[in-house]
């Protein structure tokens, strides 16, 4: 996704925005992380300047006890 944003100066300059989707595993934020970390990196070296990822990619959706502990164990 690209975008432009006018600057103070009058200069037009050109924002790149990296969205990353995949599925979180509930029951392995650290997987999860390395996941992220990987698209990450492959967005950086195509010059993206915002990436954007998945709600909760970290501990994946849900209320259950061991979901919320994976949630706060990767703050």
């Amino acid at each position: 996704m690209n975008g432009m944003v006018k600057t103070s100066m009058s200069r037009t300059e050109r924002i790149r925005i990296g969205i990353v989707q995949f599925k979180a595993d509930n029951d392995e934020p650290g997987e999860n992380l390395e996941k992220a970390t990987s698209y990450i990196e492959s967005l950086v070296e195509e010059d993206v300047n915002i990436v954007v990822l998945p709600e909760m990619f970290n501990s994946g959706y849900g209320t259950d006890e061991a979901t919320v502990k994976n949630a706060v164990e990767m703050q």
